[in-house]
């Protein structure tokens, strides 16, 4: 029985999607002024894709070829690219084989044991970059990030031609006092203490002591130097405008250049869009399902949430620590183990859920009612729109390409029984408010990872990005919770969340 069966945007409706509108609109021009005088061009070195940030006018620049970590894209150094550019230097971002838009699948996944795949990746754009018109041959810095700093420190410690070396959030410690040359170490303060450790052990093998203290002499090339970024962590210090400023700050001093001081803070005007975004879709959602329905099944207490959501998620990990060899079946890094816990712990409830007598066959009638599924794709749409497209173009990699698309596909197919579990679940009839709900289940997720991270240390990657991951789901949460409330039915909240953590993780981890 429909509750409402008339179209009713209303006053407020109406203001809040014009705020929203008028949101994005501030926000996407707020995000293309961080071109203004800069040059982007895009090619290709081997397999490697790379992007060339530059000031407009032709003139010869010093240069700088910068690295993301491992999931990372040349999208993630996006901020790096339009400061230094900015700033009148050269910026060559690329994709390493396994990430981003590159085809070539990553070697070694998983640990740094071998890293000749990515130097020699990131020695031929060095090379490309040598030899363009408008770089000066004697000026070449190099950057990276995470994993990206182990490749570049250790070109920098291979040719004494590089006359500056940055790494954020270094893992390499085996440097000397004078190679790499002009090495500066940024870390989060935030960051995880075994990491900041690294950078503490970098500094101090290449000559220094003490965080924030300039050692050695840029003349020399013998200059080091540790900072401990307030207020970030791993990945948030690539958007840090103290960070951005040290790095440009660093260069002058190693090549003798003037800046004018500039930093990228489109970030902040990203975020802005992505929540305007997802207010705009509030008042949208009523409009488009204007015929509100009761939500079927039986009542469920928190008890039972806690019975049929906790016990296989805990479960799950265990199985697959036994059970290791079903976690490689995906060429995906990550997601191939995302991928199997989220469908043997989906499966895992739905049984239980069934035996329990809680989704008997008129519960899925009312939930498969026409247009269930259809409302998902509508809104899997909206959030392509709203987040993975913008999100490409701005700050990560968000398209999945090539032989990702067919994996995306399968990613859908083992992610739907979870997420259908955990939308039934959190939207389900009974006492406890949705807010909740969403948390305790998010709250048992975690728990099992950190069950898993016990069990197998190598899925240490998962921690990293665990906030980011959180973040994801509360915003498909939002949109889930819309479509529950106005279909009475989990399965258009199932089907969009589904689709959007496959698509997520598609896009995001490293072939291999």
């Amino acid at each position: 029985m429909y509750v409402q069966n008339h179209r009713k945007f209303g006053t407020g409706n109406a203001l809040l999607a014009i705020a929203c509108i008028a949101a994005i609109v501030v926000c996407a021009y707020q995000v293309q002024a961080a071109g203004r005088g800069i040059v982007r061009e895009r090619t290709t070195v081997g397999t490697t894709p790379v992007e060339i940030f530059r000031p407009a006018g032709g003139a010869s620049e010093p240069a700088v070829v910068v690295a993301h970590g491992f999931s990372g894209s040349r999208q993630i150094m996006y901020s790096i690219g339009y400061t230094l550019a900015r700033n009148g230097y050269l910026a060559a971002l690329l994709d390493f084989p396994g990430h981003g838009r590159n085809p070539e699948p990553l070697r070694q996944a998983g640990h740094m044991r071998d890293i000749s795949q990515l130097t020699d990746a990131f020695g031929g754009v060095v090379d490309y970059v040598r030899a363009r018109e408008d770089t000066v041959d004697d000026q070449i810095a190099v950057l990276g990030h995470s994993m990206g700093t182990a490749v570049v420190m250790t070109y920098g410690l291979d040719h004494a031609d590089v006359g500056a070396t940055i790494a954020v959030s270094a893992i390499l410690t085996d440097i000397t006092p004078s190679r790499p040359r002009n090495l500066l170490l940024l870390t989060g303060a935030l960051e995880f203490a075994n990491l900041k450790q690294n950078a503490l052990a970098a500094l101090r093998n290449g000559g220094g002591q003490d965080p924030g203290v300039l050692y050695g002499d840029f003349a020399a090339g013998t200059a080091r130097q540790l900072e401990f970024v307030p207020g970030v962590e791993h990945v948030t210090i690539l958007f840090n405008r103290q960070a951005l400023s040290r790095m440009v700050g660093w260069l002058d001093a190693a090549f003798g250049h003037t800046s004018n001081g500039w930093t990228d803070g489109r970030m902040v005007w990203v975020l802005v869009l992505h929540v305007a975004a997802l207010g705009l879709y509030l008042p949208l959602s009523q409009w488009i399902w204007w015929r509100r329905a009761p939500l079927r099944g039986r009542r469920m207490r928190v008890q039972d949430l806690l019975l049929f959501a906790g016990v296989p998620a805990l479960a799950t990990p265990v199985v697959l620590w036994a059970l290791s060899p079903l976690t490689t079946l995906i060429p995906l890094s990550v997601a191939n183990y995302l991928a199997v816990y989220f469908f043997l712990a989906g499966v895992g409830s739905l049984i239980l859920l069934r035996a329990r007598g809680l989704l008997e066959r008129r519960t899925w009638r009312g939930w498969l009612r026409p247009g269930c599924v259809g409302a998902g794709l509508v809104l899997f749409a909206y959030i392509l729109l709203a987040l993975f497209i913008p999100g490409d173009l701005t700050w990560t990699s968000l398209i999945p390409t090539g032989r990702r698309v067919l994996w995306f596909a399968v990613l859908a197919v083992l992610c739907f029984p979870y997420f259908l579990a955990d939308t039934s679940l959190t939207y389900a009839r009974g006492r406890g408010r949705t807010f909740w709900r969403f948390a305790l289940t998010k709250g048992i997720f975690l728990a099992s990872m950190f069950l898993a991270l016990q069990l197998n240390p190598g899925l240490f990657f998962i921690l990293l990005i665990l906030p980011f991951l959180l973040l994801a789901w509360a915003m498909f949460g939002v949109y889930a919770a819309r479509a529950t409330s106005r279909l009475g039915s989990p399965i258009p909240g199932a089907v969009a969340t589904t689709l959007a953590f496959a698509w997520f993780m598609a896009s995001l981890f490293p072939m291999v």
